[in-house]
């Protein structure tokens, strides 16, 4: 029980330093510009004041 306990913990750690690494990396696909996307990290911005 104590082995199956201490293989996933030793996985979990392996699989979230992995996760970290690979976020840290800049992606090649990254998207610039003005186009939304689910991976925005930047400032919202509301639209208060509409010239129509």
């Amino acid at each position: 029980m104590l082995l199956v306990i201490a293989i996933a913990v030793g996985v979990t750690v392996i699989v979230l330093t992995r996760h970290r690494e690979s976020e840290a990396s800049p992606s090649a696909t990254a998207v610039t510009g003005e186009i939304a996307s689910a991976d925005d990290t930047g400032p919202v911005s509301v639209v208060t004041d509409e010239p129509t």
